[in-house]
Protein backbone atom coordinates (compact mmCIF):
# COMPACT_ATOMS: atom_id res chain seq x y z
CA UNK A 1 0.00 0.00 0.00
CA UNK A 2 1.41 3.24 -1.12
CA UNK A 3 1.30 6.20 1.55
CA UNK A 4 2.44 9.46 1.87
CA UNK A 5 2.76 10.77 6.06
CA UNK A 6 2.24 14.25 6.99
CA UNK A 7 2.63 15.55 10.13
CA UNK A 8 4.06 18.73 12.34
CA UNK A 9 5.98 20.35 9.60
CA UNK A 10 2.87 19.51 7.40
CA UNK A 11 0.75 21.51 9.38
CA UNK A 12 -0.61 18.69 11.24
CA UNK A 13 -0.22 20.16 15.05
CA UNK A 14 -2.13 17.88 16.91
CA UNK A 15 -2.64 14.38 17.56
CA UNK A 16 -5.21 12.42 16.11
CA UNK A 17 -8.03 10.80 18.65
CA UNK A 18 -8.16 6.96 17.57
CA UNK A 19 -6.72 4.90 14.78
CA UNK A 20 -7.30 5.36 11.29
CA UNK A 21 -10.12 2.75 10.67
CA UNK A 22 -12.65 4.68 13.57
CA UNK A 23 -15.14 6.98 13.24
CA UNK A 24 -12.83 9.97 13.72
CA UNK A 25 -11.76 9.92 10.10
CA UNK A 26 -14.35 10.46 7.37
CA UNK A 27 -14.07 11.27 3.34
CA UNK A 28 -16.70 13.41 2.05
CA UNK A 29 -18.32 13.45 -1.13
CA UNK A 30 -15.69 15.93 -2.43
CA UNK A 31 -12.56 13.99 -1.76
CA UNK A 32 -11.84 15.73 1.61
CA UNK A 33 -10.46 13.52 3.99
CA UNK A 34 -11.46 14.65 7.80
CA UNK A 35 -10.10 13.98 10.93
CA UNK A 36 -10.82 14.72 14.58
CA UNK A 37 -7.85 15.56 16.53
CA UNK A 38 -7.20 16.95 20.03
CA UNK A 39 -7.53 20.15 18.83
CA UNK A 40 -10.56 20.11 16.60
CA UNK A 41 -11.04 18.95 12.89
CA UNK A 42 -8.51 18.54 10.31
CA UNK A 43 -8.50 17.67 6.73
CA UNK A 44 -6.63 17.37 3.64
CA UNK A 45 -7.58 16.88 -0.30
CA UNK A 46 -5.78 14.19 -1.39
CA UNK A 47 -5.87 15.17 -5.24
CA UNK A 48 -4.33 18.45 -4.40
CA UNK A 49 -1.41 17.86 -2.77
CA UNK A 50 1.20 20.16 -3.49
CA UNK A 51 4.93 18.63 -4.68
CA UNK A 52 8.18 20.50 -4.68
CA UNK A 53 9.63 19.90 -8.02
CA UNK A 54 12.74 22.70 -7.46
CA UNK A 55 16.03 20.71 -6.57
CA UNK A 56 17.91 22.85 -3.94
CA UNK A 57 20.82 24.25 -4.61
CA UNK A 58 23.60 23.69 -2.78
CA UNK A 59 26.56 25.86 -1.42
CA UNK A 60 29.60 25.60 0.82
CA UNK A 61 29.71 28.40 3.64
CA UNK A 62 33.33 27.64 5.39
CA UNK A 63 36.29 25.64 5.47
CA UNK A 64 38.30 25.13 9.48
CA UNK A 65 41.37 23.89 8.94
CA UNK A 66 42.80 23.15 12.46
CA UNK A 67 41.26 25.84 13.97
CA UNK A 68 41.89 28.23 11.58
CA UNK A 69 39.00 29.56 8.65
CA UNK A 70 39.88 29.60 5.09
CA UNK A 71 38.10 31.20 2.49
CA UNK A 72 36.15 29.22 -0.05
CA UNK A 73 36.44 31.57 -3.40
CA UNK A 74 39.23 30.26 -4.41
CA UNK A 75 41.70 27.24 -4.41
CA UNK A 76 42.80 26.35 -1.17
CA UNK A 77 46.27 25.69 -0.20
CA UNK A 78 45.96 24.04 3.12
CA UNK A 79 49.18 23.46 5.28
CA UNK A 80 50.68 20.20 6.38
CA UNK A 81 49.87 18.07 8.66
CA UNK A 82 45.85 18.80 8.97
CA UNK A 83 44.67 17.06 12.49
CA UNK A 84 40.91 18.37 12.14
CA UNK A 85 39.15 19.71 8.82
CA UNK A 86 35.89 21.04 9.33
CA UNK A 87 33.25 21.94 6.05
CA UNK A 88 29.80 23.52 6.41
CA UNK A 89 27.13 23.31 3.57
CA UNK A 90 23.89 24.19 3.34
CA UNK A 91 20.77 24.35 0.83
CA UNK A 92 18.34 26.96 -0.04
CA UNK A 93 15.42 25.22 0.25
CA UNK A 94 12.31 27.54 1.52
CA UNK A 95 9.49 24.62 1.89
CA UNK A 96 10.14 22.75 4.82
CA UNK A 97 14.53 23.18 5.08
CA UNK A 98 14.00 20.94 7.96
CA UNK A 99 13.40 17.75 5.56
CA UNK A 100 16.59 18.45 3.03
CA UNK A 101 18.52 15.91 3.15
CA UNK A 102 22.70 15.02 2.16
CA UNK A 103 25.12 13.42 0.71
CA UNK A 104 28.63 14.34 0.18
CA UNK A 105 31.97 12.83 -1.11
CA UNK A 106 35.80 13.57 0.04
CA UNK A 107 37.07 12.75 -3.64
CA UNK A 108 40.77 11.47 -2.34
CA UNK A 109 39.53 9.82 0.54
CA UNK A 110 36.29 8.46 0.62
CA UNK A 111 34.92 5.69 -1.74
CA UNK A 112 31.72 6.34 -1.65
CA UNK A 113 28.67 8.61 -0.86
CA UNK A 114 28.75 9.63 2.76
CA UNK A 115 24.59 10.19 3.63
CA UNK A 116 25.14 12.90 6.32
CA UNK A 117 20.97 13.34 6.71
CA UNK A 118 20.15 16.46 7.74
CA UNK A 119 23.37 17.00 9.04
CA UNK A 120 24.99 20.26 7.47
CA UNK A 121 29.11 19.63 8.23
CA UNK A 122 31.71 17.48 7.33
CA UNK A 123 34.50 16.53 9.47
CA UNK A 124 38.13 14.69 8.42
CA UNK A 125 40.90 13.80 10.42
CA UNK A 126 44.76 13.54 9.61
CA UNK A 127 44.69 13.94 5.70
CA UNK A 128 47.45 12.89 3.88
CA UNK A 129 49.04 15.53 1.40
CA UNK A 130 47.37 15.91 -1.69
CA UNK A 131 44.99 17.12 -3.98
CA UNK A 132 41.37 16.60 -2.89
CA UNK A 133 37.74 17.60 -3.78
CA UNK A 134 34.85 17.67 -2.03
CA UNK A 135 31.62 17.44 -3.11
CA UNK A 136 28.10 17.57 -2.00
CA UNK A 137 24.94 17.40 -3.50
CA UNK A 138 21.21 17.79 -1.82
CA UNK A 139 17.46 16.69 -2.10
CA UNK A 140 14.38 18.96 -0.97
CA UNK A 141 11.72 17.87 1.19
CA UNK A 142 9.86 15.97 -1.46
CA UNK A 143 13.07 13.70 -2.32
CA UNK A 144 13.94 15.66 -5.62
CA UNK A 145 17.69 15.52 -5.47
CA UNK A 146 20.37 18.44 -6.96
CA UNK A 147 22.49 15.32 -8.33
CA UNK A 148 25.24 18.14 -9.62
CA UNK A 149 25.43 19.70 -6.36
CA UNK A 150 28.52 21.87 -5.76
CA UNK A 151 32.24 21.22 -5.24
CA UNK A 152 35.56 22.82 -3.47
CA UNK A 153 38.57 22.03 -4.68
CA UNK A 154 41.81 22.24 -2.25
CA UNK A 155 45.11 20.85 -1.78
CA UNK A 156 47.07 19.42 1.46
CA UNK A 157 50.81 20.68 1.31
CA UNK A 158 53.13 18.28 2.41
CA UNK A 159 55.31 18.45 5.10
CA UNK A 160 59.57 17.72 4.67
CA UNK A 161 59.21 14.17 5.49
CA UNK A 162 56.27 13.89 3.35
CA UNK A 163 57.83 15.03 0.36
CA UNK A 164 59.17 12.86 -2.92
CA UNK A 165 62.58 14.08 -1.98
CA UNK A 166 62.40 12.71 1.35
CA UNK A 167 61.65 9.75 0.46
CA UNK A 168 64.54 9.31 -1.77
CA UNK A 169 67.00 10.42 0.60
CA UNK A 170 65.83 7.79 3.21
CA UNK A 171 66.11 5.26 0.18
CA UNK A 172 69.39 6.40 -1.53
CA UNK A 173 70.51 6.03 2.72
CA UNK A 174 69.03 3.18 3.39
CA UNK A 175 70.99 1.75 0.15
CA UNK A 176 74.30 3.12 1.49
CA UNK A 177 73.66 1.79 4.75
CA UNK A 178 72.94 -1.63 2.91
CA UNK A 179 76.10 -1.04 0.75
CA UNK A 180 77.99 -0.74 4.09
CA UNK A 181 76.77 -3.60 5.57
CA UNK A 182 77.83 -5.67 2.48
CA UNK A 183 81.22 -4.08 1.94
CA UNK A 184 81.94 -4.90 5.73
CA UNK A 185 80.80 -8.59 5.72
CA UNK A 186 82.84 -8.81 2.30
CA UNK A 187 85.84 -7.51 4.53
CA UNK A 188 84.77 -10.15 7.42
CA UNK A 189 84.94 -12.87 4.82
CA UNK A 190 88.06 -11.79 3.38
CA UNK A 191 89.58 -11.77 6.65
CA UNK A 192 87.80 -15.45 7.38
CA UNK A 193 89.45 -16.55 3.92
CA UNK A 194 92.95 -15.05 4.61
CA UNK A 195 92.58 -16.67 7.82
CA UNK A 196 92.12 -19.68 6.95
CA UNK A 197 94.54 -20.01 3.68
CA UNK A 198 97.48 -18.50 6.49
CA UNK A 199 96.44 -21.40 8.33
CA UNK A 200 96.61 -23.84 5.98
CA UNK A 201 99.22 -22.30 4.71
CA UNK A 202 101.23 -22.62 7.65
CA UNK A 203 99.91 -26.05 8.06
CA UNK A 204 101.63 -27.19 4.37
CA UNK A 205 104.64 -25.36 5.90
CA UNK A 206 104.96 -27.33 9.21
CA UNK A 207 104.26 -30.49 6.97
CA UNK A 208 107.18 -29.42 4.52
CA UNK A 209 109.71 -28.98 8.04
CA UNK A 210 109.30 -32.08 9.13
CA UNK A 211 109.42 -33.70 6.04
CA UNK A 212 113.02 -32.21 5.49
CA UNK A 213 113.96 -32.02 8.92
CA UNK A 214 112.94 -35.82 10.05
CA UNK A 215 112.24 -38.11 6.71
CA UNK A 216 114.61 -36.71 4.53
CA UNK A 217 117.10 -36.06 6.29
CA UNK A 218 116.98 -39.45 7.66
CA UNK A 219 116.63 -41.12 3.82
CA UNK A 220 119.95 -38.81 3.39
CA UNK A 221 121.32 -40.34 6.05
CA UNK A 222 120.93 -43.95 5.55
CA UNK A 223 121.90 -43.16 1.23
CA UNK A 224 125.27 -41.51 2.93
CA UNK A 225 125.76 -44.68 4.86
CA UNK A 226 124.86 -47.39 1.90
CA UNK A 227 127.26 -45.49 0.21
CA UNK A 228 130.05 -46.00 2.82
CA UNK A 229 128.85 -49.81 2.85
CA UNK A 230 129.23 -49.77 -1.05
CA UNK A 231 133.04 -48.53 -0.98
CA UNK A 232 134.24 -51.58 1.39
CA UNK A 233 133.24 -53.81 -1.71
CA UNK A 234 135.47 -54.52 -4.21
CA UNK A 235 134.51 -53.34 -7.74
CA UNK A 236 134.40 -56.40 -9.67
CA UNK A 237 131.57 -57.67 -7.00
CA UNK A 238 128.06 -58.20 -8.45
CA UNK A 239 126.80 -56.64 -5.38
CA UNK A 240 128.63 -53.47 -6.10
CA UNK A 241 126.87 -53.11 -9.02
CA UNK A 242 123.87 -53.77 -7.83
CA UNK A 243 124.17 -51.53 -5.20
CA UNK A 244 125.13 -48.61 -7.13
CA UNK A 245 121.76 -48.95 -8.98
CA UNK A 246 119.82 -49.38 -5.79
CA UNK A 247 122.15 -45.82 -4.68
CA UNK A 248 120.89 -43.80 -7.69
CA UNK A 249 117.23 -45.19 -7.57
CA UNK A 250 117.49 -43.59 -3.82
CA UNK A 251 119.01 -40.42 -5.17
CA UNK A 252 116.42 -40.03 -7.62
CA UNK A 253 113.29 -40.94 -5.31
CA UNK A 254 115.46 -38.55 -2.47
CA UNK A 255 115.16 -35.59 -5.15
CA UNK A 256 111.19 -36.29 -5.90
CA UNK A 257 110.61 -35.79 -2.47
CA UNK A 258 112.51 -32.77 -1.92
CA UNK A 259 110.80 -31.25 -5.14
CA UNK A 260 107.74 -31.54 -3.58
CA UNK A 261 109.00 -30.29 -0.09
CA UNK A 262 110.09 -27.15 -1.72
CA UNK A 263 106.54 -26.96 -3.42
CA UNK A 264 104.93 -26.67 -0.24
CA UNK A 265 107.59 -23.95 1.05
CA UNK A 266 108.48 -22.44 -2.14
CA UNK A 267 107.55 -18.97 -0.45
CA UNK A 268 109.36 -20.01 2.77
CA UNK A 269 112.52 -21.53 1.22
CA UNK A 270 113.30 -18.36 -1.05
CA UNK A 271 113.39 -16.32 2.03
CA UNK A 272 114.76 -18.53 4.79
CA UNK A 273 117.69 -19.96 2.60
CA UNK A 274 120.34 -17.40 2.60
CA UNK A 275 119.93 -16.89 6.26
CA UNK A 276 119.76 -20.57 6.54
CA UNK A 277 123.21 -20.99 4.67
CA UNK A 278 125.13 -18.76 6.62
CA UNK A 279 123.71 -19.85 9.88
CA UNK A 280 125.07 -23.23 8.37
CA UNK A 281 128.44 -21.92 7.65
CA UNK A 282 129.38 -21.06 10.72
CA UNK A 283 128.47 -24.49 12.55
CA UNK A 284 131.20 -27.56 12.15
CA UNK A 285 128.69 -29.36 10.84
CA UNK A 286 128.07 -26.86 8.31
CA UNK A 287 128.91 -28.85 4.99
CA UNK A 288 126.38 -31.49 5.54
CA UNK A 289 123.60 -28.75 6.47
CA UNK A 290 124.50 -26.59 3.31
CA UNK A 291 124.84 -29.59 1.28
CA UNK A 292 121.28 -30.83 2.65
CA UNK A 293 119.80 -27.13 2.06
CA UNK A 294 120.94 -26.69 -1.56
CA UNK A 295 119.25 -30.19 -2.66
CA UNK A 296 116.09 -28.61 -1.17
CA UNK A 297 116.18 -25.78 -3.24
CA UNK A 298 116.70 -27.81 -6.11
CA UNK A 299 120.24 -27.14 -7.08
CA UNK A 300 121.25 -30.10 -6.21
CA UNK A 301 122.03 -33.79 -8.17
CA UNK A 302 123.15 -37.50 -7.41
CA UNK A 303 126.66 -36.64 -7.80
CA UNK A 304 126.48 -33.47 -5.55
CA UNK A 305 124.59 -35.23 -3.08
CA UNK A 306 126.97 -38.09 -3.17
Amino acid sequence: MEFQSFGLLDGLTAELRGHLASSSAVQTTDGHIWFATTKGLAWINPRRIVRNTVPPPVLIESVIANGRKYNTATILSLPPRIANLQIAYTATSLTIPERVRFRYKLEGQDKEWQDAGTRREAFYTNLDPGSYQFRVIACNNDGVWNEAGTALHFVVLPAFDQTVWFRILCILALAGCLWSLYLLRLKQASAQVQQRLGARLEERVRIARELHDTLLQGFQGLILRFHTVMKTIPEDHPARNLMENTLDRADEILLEGRERVRDLRQDEISNELPDRLAACGEEPDGIMQSASALALSGHSSPSIQR
